[in-house]
């Protein structure tokens, strides 16, 4: 299976099990351009960007975050009352990670995001 099937599995799994949680769900298609996220997601009050990344090594390598996604996220999030996610699945756990949190680590110059950093800073979301 190819990274992008995979990526596109995992993305439908995640857009399924919001689903079954009560969220509203839309999986944003790909076009030529490219697409700075993956679902959007409605529950009550709640909106969420999201954009998924299945990781197949023991880290999150954070080039695998790209500019578009990075500026779609800010203006999401500053045109809103929505929050952005990413996330990410290592060692075969799902984290849901603020992006203002992934931001700080870019900006902080780190290259990857390990496990025990996924632990400590995932967001309280249970599908």
């Amino acid at each position: 299976m190819s990274n992008k099937s995979e990526g596109t599995k995992f993305e439908q799994e995640i857009a399924d099990k919001l689903y079954e949680n009560g969220w509203w769900v839309h999986l944003i298609q790909q076009n030529k351009a490219g697409q700075p996220a993956d679902i959007i997601a409605v529950k009550g009050d709640a909106t969420v960007l999201i954009d998924c990344k299945d990781c197949k090594t023991k880290k999150f390598d954070l080039s695998r975050v790209e500019e578009n996604q990075l500026n779609a996220m800010r203006m999401f999030v500053s045109r809103s009352f929505g929050q952005a996610l990413f996330v990410i699945k290592l060692n075969g756990e799902i984290y849901f990670i603020n992006y203002w949190s992934v931001l700080g680590e870019i900006l902080k110059g780190a290259k990857s995001l390990n496990e025990v950093w996924l632990k400590n800073n995932k967001e309280n979301w249970q599908l």
